[in-house]
């Protein structure tokens, strides 16, 4: 059919080699001063990928475990402490942050000064995560803006990226409260897609046996790991005392995983 329309030799002088020079501009607006519409492209923005932290890397065994080198160097006993609720009070976040950078800090994330504060312990080397608020079983209020099972997907997401957006220096999250939310896998869903998103990992804090997290967490590809001892039920220093024996006493019969005790 060519050569019926075509004139003779055009075609092979067409497919003679040649540098392809043309370029395709396009103008980048500035976003941050455009309205927003839904037929703005969407341009994806960096995601900065922080890695595992070695304790947690160690503790979470599963398929989406993606430090195994950092698990083989650790045969001997260890033991991860996260403090949490840390925020509402500088001077304690002050505190908590002049303690060795092994120890982990999760902040709440309505506090005013909580970004600051966050960033201070993160700056001082520590491991920051995020201690975000979730329904419990009963009426006891978890704080603002916090998830529950009555929110539609979309602002779950919503109100989990305003929490991230607080505290910019998290690697993780872990549930302050939740007994009734981290049992919804329904609810879940939308919570680990969005850590996927921005390779963060979910430290479950377990406050409830029926608790989904590292089930649902896994089956979406996000590290995820389960907290093995409460040390601050009782709040003194005799019980706190008790109860880090009990984690030693744990931890000394495992070479790999360590434990991870909570304050």
């Amino acid at each position: 059919l060519a050569g019926l329309f075509v004139p003779h030799n055009f075609m092979a002088a067409e497919a003679r080699d040649q540098a392809f020079t043309a370029r395709v501009m396009f103008t980048l607006l500035d976003f941050a001063s455009q309205p927003v519409s839904r037929y703005s492209p969407q341009v994806l923005q960096p995601v900065v990928a922080h890695p595992l932290p070695e304790w947690f890397a160690a503790n979470n065994a599963g398929p989406v475990a993606q430090v195994p080198v950092a698990a083989a160097h650790m045969r001997h006993p260890a033991i991860a402490i996260v403090i949490d609720d840390l925020g509402t009070d500088a001077n304690l976040a002050a505190r908590a942050t002049a303690l060795p950078a092994s120890v982990s800090l999760s902040f709440l994330p309505y506090p005013q000064a909580a970004s600051l504060l966050a960033h201070n312990a993160a700056v001082g080397g520590h491991e920051v995560l995020l201690h975000m608020p979730m329904q419990p079983e009963g009426a006891h209020n978890p704080g603002p803006m916090a998830l529950t099972t009555g929110l539609a997907s979309d602002q779950i997401r919503t109100r989990l990226l305003g929490a991230l957006a607080r505290i910019a220096d998290a690697s993780g999250i872990n549930n302050h409260e939740g007994s009734r939310f981290t049992s919804d896998r329904n609810g879940l869903v939308p919570v680990v897609e969005t850590l996927a998103d921005r390779h963060l990992f979910f430290l479950d804090s377990r406050t409830t046996p029926d608790t989904e997290v590292v089930k649902v967490s896994r089956a979406f590809g996000v590290a995820s790991a389960g907290r093995d001892v409460f040390l601050d039920d009782t709040p003194s220093a005799e019980a706190v005392a008790a109860q880090l024996a009990v984690a030693e006493a744990k931890s000394a019969k495992l070479s790999v995983p360590p434990l991870c005790t909570k304050v």
